[in-house]
């Protein structure tokens, strides 16, 4: 990283990316043949790993294409975004499902050029659970990129732990492959 990204990421209050994930040979071959790979211990952060045949740029605008995970991803009713600035949005979600409805708003923080974005809950807003931080990474590998995306389990305090699994393994699961998907379309 250049001494500027490095410095705008300081002004913005971003924390700097993490290194590059080191895969092991079974990751390696899994998400080389387009699986989704998640690494899950239980307890925070989940992560999950997939490869991309697109540049990280296009990756990032992807993830950042928040109205088009509304479709892809089971849990989701609705989307407002209701923040937009350059390096930040801000987005109120409202998620359902087995009789359990819940809204709550999250701060997404990106820079483009070090394929980076990091996402926190937007405590000035009223939120019915708790969401917890993480980021989605993207970084050049072999004639793509490798797309990573690490959080913990949203509403922990609050939500059922049947609620948490849907939320951890199979909206994760979901999520990346839409913005796969959308990524590898352009």
């Amino acid at each position: 990283m250049t001494l500027l990204p490095a410095a705008l990421l300081f002004l913005t209050g971003m924390a700097p990316a993490p290194a590059p994930l080191t895969l092991t040979p079974e990751e390696s071959k899994a998400v080389m043949g387009g699986e989704i790979v998640v690494r899950e211990n239980g307890v925070d952060p989940v992560i999950g790993i997939a490869y991309v045949s697109a540049p990280p740029t296009t990756v990032v605008e992807e993830v950042l294409n928040l109205t088009a995970r509304v479709t892809e991803v089971g849990l989701i009713e609705s989307l407002d975004v209701y923040l937009k600035e350059p390096g930040k949005t801000g987005a109120r979600w409202s998620v359902g499902a087995l009789g359990f409805d819940a809204t709550f708003h999250v701060i997404y923080e990106y820079d483009m050029a070090t394929g980076w974005c990091t996402f926190t809950a937007d405590t000035s807003q009223e939120n019915d659970i708790a969401t917890d931080a993480g980021s989605y990474q993207a970084y050049a590998h072999e004639t793509g990129s490798l797309m990573v995306y690490r959080a913990g389990v949203a509403g922990s305090d609050q939500a059922p732990g049947w609620l948490k699994e849907i939320l951890q393994s199979r909206s994760l699961r979901e999520q990346m492959s839409g913005i796969r998907a959308r990524a590898e379309a352009r």
